[in-house]
């Protein structure tokens, strides 16, 4: 019998890292083989990252004109100039809520960033995140498409890995009206200046593939720990009466190019490495696939060129967040003191985010984009695309 090459033991290598990652990927058709989330004792275990805490935003759905002979990333920019440049005019008035209050004004510190988002989103097989509008995601961010492009038909060259992971889970929605939501979000980022991660104990380094990532998500843990995003799923599954364990899998892949910029002010609340920073406003554009076929296309990457599926829809909204570098500790103090004097600061905030909203709308009318209330998340939203593919 020959003695097996390097070539050959290299190529047997890969072959069984394929199948590892086909197992994840392609689980049985009943789903037995699926890692475990197990509900009650990731919800009563201690967990490390970053712990829960309320987001609150408007979105706004953007209904565009038809569009011929444009091309939609130089388009995209064209949208974020314009809000930009009204709000960088409207940040001048005098009559914004809070700078009223502190004697602060409102500046936007740095021209717009754009990043690329990659987000696979996952649910059990009877629908428990998308019918208790749970988002459970992997995220994975990029430069630039081309980046997300590259990465995914070359998944091992380094110049092109993203620059940052996450695990994110986002519960307790509530939608207030007019497009505004709050909801629960917890974060585990494989990053430096996120916990539990330092110099001293620096997290994995990229390009975190799905095929190893997606176990650490689909179980809620990492290295045996409970991750934030898994306990705050865990307890929110239990306060809705689901004690079982469950499996999720990869239902929903949405790709967002994310045109964003940041409203900042002085305040006595600020927390993390951006005190300052108020307010996000992100213009997105995202595309909609279905799962399975896209870790499909993820893995063949792997030994062939296979192109990526075609998306069942795109959307475009706005988004406008009050950040949690303020919000976090300013609602500690309510809750602490219960006094008027910050609870009328967070009215004033809550006012002056309506107010980025009117700016956003109003401008891009110049354009002749209409916007409306979509207080539904993304996975919701991408959900219904799919649902709609299939009905095609």
């Amino acid at each position: 019998m020959r003695k097996p090459s390097a070539r050959d033991l290299i190529f047997l290598a890969l072959c069984v890292a394929l199948l590892a990652g086909a197992m994840i990927f392609f689980a049985s058709r009943d789903g037995k083989s699926l890692p475990v989330f197990e509900t009650q004792k990731l919800a009563a275990s201690q967990a490390q990252g970053t712990p829960p805490r309320i987001e609150r935003e408007f979105k706004v759905g953007l209904i565009l004109p038809t569009l011929t002979g444009v091309n939609p990333n130089e388009y995209l920019r064209d949208l974020q100039m314009l809000v930009y440049e009204s709000l960088q005019a409207e940040v001048e008035h005098e009559d914004w809520q809070v700078p009223q209050l502190l004697g602060r004004k409102y500046y936007i510190a740095r021209d717009p960033m754009a990043f690329i988002a990659r987000d696979i989103y996952l649910d059990t097989r009877d629908d428990i995140a998308f019918d208790n509008a749970i988002s459970y995601r992997l995220r994975h961010r990029f430069e630039s498409l081309n980046k997300l492009d590259d990465h995914e038909r070359n998944p091992t060259v380094p110049r092109e890995f993203p620059y940052r992971c996450e695990v994110q889970s986002k519960v307790d929605r509530a939608e207030i009206g007019d497009g505004r939501s709050t909801v629960s979000e917890a974060r585990f980022e494989f990053r430096i200046e996120s916990a539990p991660f330092s110099e001293l104990n620096p997290p994995p380094p990229p390009p975190w593939y799905p095929k190893d990532y997606l176990p650490i998500i689909q179980t809620g843990m990492f290295q045996d720990e409970t991750m934030t995003p898994g306990q705050d799923l865990g307890r929110f599954l239990l306060s809705r009466g689901i004690e079982e364990n469950v499996r999720f899998e990869p239902r929903v892949v949405v790709n967002t190019t994310r045109m964003r910029m940041h409203l900042d002010i002085p305040t006595p609340y600020g927390s993390g490495p951006n005190p300052e920073q108020a307010f996000i406003l992100s213009i997105d554009r995202s595309y909609v696939y279905e799962g399975r076929p896209y870790m499909e296309y993820l893995l063949r990457n792997w030994y062939e060129v296979w192109p990526r599926p075609a998306p069942s829809g795109v959307f475009y909204e706005i988004e406008i967040e009050f950040e949690r570098n303020v919000s976090t500790n300013l609602d500690s103090r309510i809750d602490q003191t219960h006094a008027p004097k910050l609870l009328a600061i967070r009215e004033a905030f809550f006012a002056d985010q309506t107010r980025i909203r009117d700016v956003a709308v109003r401008s891009l009318k110049e354009m002749n984009i209409q916007g409306e209330a979509r207080p539904m998340s993304k996975y919701s939203e991408a959900r219904l695309f799919l649902q709609l593919d299939l009905q095609r």
